[in-house]
């Protein structure tokens, strides 16, 4: 065979051989496999989840965040009683209610206090963990201590401030979570009319109001705490 015929045969019954060899080249090459965070962290995902002594779940790395249900309170006054109500004695109460009646811009304030068709109140709800701007909540209404008012029954509690109360040192209140007012349901609809303790309690169904929102979220261990685990976990 000629030597020309020769090398050509050789070239040709070498091409497909060449073809293999890029083939497994190519597929393993950087030049040819795309890069990106999201492929690299997926691929530590797996790995970590391959281990047996490692962390393998969402939960291995992070606890809930925000789970916690919010205590708000605040004080109110409550109207349109017959006669049942009363003048609150001196206290710091009474003069943070009337610091609220004077944002409010109601005049004599003193003078409505003084009514007997009106009551000073406490305030108390529960935001819900993830409530939502705008969302209503139950609040329960109670008369403070040395107040003589009798019966809360077809009362109106006008609205009402509810602030957390932070425990420190001295208590303090915090920003103004949620929005309380509405008609009064008085406990003793439920107890008896023979409870004189119900007479003075009720609640608002839905008369709270929240004015922010309390998001959820989760909180990573200080064991696995880095950026890398918090992208892992928000992929």
């Amino acid at each position: 065979m000629p030597l020309g015929s020769q090398l050509r045969l050789r070239w040709a019954s070498a091409v497909p051989g060449l073809i293999v060899m890029c083939a497994i080249v190519g597929c393993t090459s950087p030049l040819f496999r795309g890069q990106s965070p999201e492929s690299d962290e997926l691929d530590e995902l797996v790995q970590v989840s391959d281990r047996t002594d490692g962390p393998r779940l969402v939960g291995d790395l992070a606890v809930p965040w925000g789970l916690n249900w919010l205590k708000v309170e605040g004080v109110g006054l409550v109207t349109q009683l017959d006669g049942t109500g009363s003048d609150p004695p001196p206290s710091p109460l009474r003069n943070k209610l009337i610091k609220e009646m004077q944002t409010h811009k109601v005049d004599k304030s003193s003078k409505h206090l003084a009514s007997e068709n009106t009551s000073m109140v406490i305030v108390r709800g529960f935001v819900a963990p993830g409530a939502l701007k705008g969302d209503r909540f139950d609040v329960e209404v109670r008369t403070p201590s040395r107040s003589k008012t009798t019966s809360f029954r077809g009362g109106w509690l006008m609205q009402a401030r509810l602030r957390e109360l932070q425990g420190l040192d001295t208590v303090r209140e915090g920003h103004v979570a949620g929005l309380a007012s509405g008609p009064i349901l008085v406990d003793s609809v439920f107890a008896g009319s023979g409870d004189s303790l119900s007479k003075i309690r009720g609640r608002v169904a839905g008369g709270g109001c929240v004015q922010k929102s309390r998001p959820l979220g989760l909180a990573i261990s200080n064991e696995f705490s880095s950026v890398k685990t918090s992208s892992m976990i928000g992929a």
